[in-house]
């Protein structure tokens, strides 16, 4: 599992191309930015500041008003749940992992969860791993 994902070179192009009255079709870097969630909120709201187009106003927006909302992206749901399980298992190898998944990109969803379960296990006796 990664530590973060790495902000794609098209999100660039597509903010480069935020001036146009269109996108180019079949643009999914807005599906990648939502993918990067807090990560594009600070380059998305500079953005919103540069007065693009209505188009690009509206799909920036969009993505801010998803990030305000619950997580619903289920890969971010799967990996928050994947770091309850490895928090609650308490063995030394979950804890390895927590801790290398801490390390991450200072920001990120993953990296700021995975900090904040391993401070909790600090707290906590290692539990045996099972045969």
């Amino acid at each position: 599992m990664p530590p973060a994902m790495p902000i794609p070179a098209r999100a660039w192009a597509w903010a480069r191309a935020r001036g146009k009255t269109r996108l180019p079709s079949g643009c999914s870097v807005p599906a990648e930015l939502a993918r990067l969630e807090k990560l594009a909120e600070p380059k998305s709201r500079k953005w919103l500041a540069c007065d693009p187009s209505p188009e690009v106003r509206r799909r920036i927006e969009s993505l801010l008003n998803k990030l305000q909302g619950p997580v619903t992206f289920p890969e971010t749901v799967r990996l928050l749940r994947t770091i309850d399980v490895l928090e609650h298992a308490r063995t030394s190898e979950a804890r390895k992992v927590l801790s290398d998944l801490a390390s991450g990109m200072p920001g990120a969803r993953l990296t700021q969860e995975a900090k904040a379960a391993v401070k909790r296990l600090k707290r906590v006796p290692a539990a045996k791993a099972e045969n």
